[in-house]
């Protein structure tokens, strides 16, 4: 059965330049999230048949379509990013976006019939949007998640996830590598996202 930790991914993240999408640029939030979720839905469906890396192939391209890698990337290693150059926040999405896939890819490893249910959405704070949903047991046991998403370059994304009003998968990536990050820098930040990623889908 999923359980709450097993949805709390962080993800939160952003669309790197080459994995830019012009028909996800006219979707709305809405929209973008049931998309989101429907690939999720797909892969746990399939996951008892899919190895660790085969399930990473098949949700990277949801990542890349639904969240806004780059942004989410820029906020979990604030302030260092304003102070790195382009091929330093390269590597940082880079490492961002694979710990996020790798995430996904190891915790959605089965379906036990849960339902994904849109509730409602609304503008958020500094110009945000708010997509709340529910996951729905099969024993109608209810787990909220509210995504957060943003306009950047004309195109909505997700940049954050909340999982039963908590606290954001963003603020717990800042936390889990903030010591690294003052010590060694996005670079270190980076390294240490890419080897954790690496580590989750050979266990």
């Amino acid at each position: 059965m999923l359980t709450p930790l097993k949805f709390f991914v962080f993800v939160a993240i952003l669309t790197l330049p080459m994995t830019g999408n012009a028909a996800a640029d006219s979707k709305a939030p809405r929209e973008i999230v049931t998309t989101f979720q429907t690939a999720l839905v797909e892969t746990m469906q399939e996951a008892l048949f899919l190895a660790p890396d085969e399930r990473y192939g098949k949700l990277a391209p949801a990542i890349d379509t639904a969240f806004h890698i780059e942004e989410g990337a820029a906020l979990v290693s604030t302030p260092h990013w304003r102070k790195t150059d382009d091929p330093g926040r390269a590597e940082m999405a880079k490492a961002f976006r694979h710990l996020s896939v790798s995430t996904l890819a190891t915790r959605f490893d089965g379906y036990d019939g849960q339902n994904f249910v849109i509730i409602d959405e609304k503008d958020g704070p500094r110009e945000t949007h708010i997509v709340r949903t529910e996951i729905v047991d099969p024993d109608q046991t209810k787990r909220s998640v509210a995504y957060i998403l943003k306009n950047v370059d004309d195109r909505w994304g997700i940049i954050d996830i909340i999982v039963d009003g908590g606290i954001s998968e963003l603020s717990i990536r800042r936390s889990e590598y903030k010591d690294i990050l003052r010590s060694d820098g996005i670079s270190g930040m980076a390294k240490a996202m890419m080897a954790k990623g690496n580590d989750l889908l050979t266990q």
